[in-house]
């Protein structure tokens, strides 16, 4: 949802309003703890941090129907060659330690509902950690 391409929320609503050089997160799925990534490499930060958590809590119905057919097409892509079906269920296998991680993630992002979503990503509207990496002297 937040940023996947040229489309994605953060891209429209800190790169394209040039708040920033790039912008980026990214969700790391461990077996027993995860971490959610939120960055941004810019000049300035206040006005930066204060679009990425005014985006966060802005993230609308459309833009979660948008991510979901992202990521489903992602998905499907991924999955062309049989090493990637391998790696897909030996991920599935290792690290949730669950193969219905791998049979059933089509189907899964397909039934996703937006008001599920918004009760999982409720702690983002909260007091996420926002790192700003800011550059020094004259430009970056």
């Amino acid at each position: 949802v937040l940023s996947e391409g040229r489309s994605s929320l953060l891209y429209r609503e800190i790169k394209e309003k040039n708040l920033a050089y790039a912008v980026f997160s990214n969700y790391s799925p461990m077996k027993f703890a995860s971490c959610f990534t939120i960055g941004a490499i810019t000049d300035k930060p206040k006005d930066c941090e204060t679009a990425i958590l005014e985006s966060i809590r802005e993230i609308t119905e459309e833009d979660f129907e948008l991510a979901k057919k992202k990521l489903l097409k992602s998905e499907l892509f991924a999955r062309e060659s049989v090493q990637a079906e391998a790696d897909s269920a030996g991920f599935a296998m290792t690290v949730p330690e669950d193969l219905d991680y791998h049979l059933k993630i089509l189907d899964d992002i397909k039934s996703a509902s937006f008001q599920e979503f918004k009760k999982v990503v409720s702690f983002l509207r909260k007091e996420p950690l926002v790192g700003i990496l800011k550059g020094v002297g004259n430009g970056i």
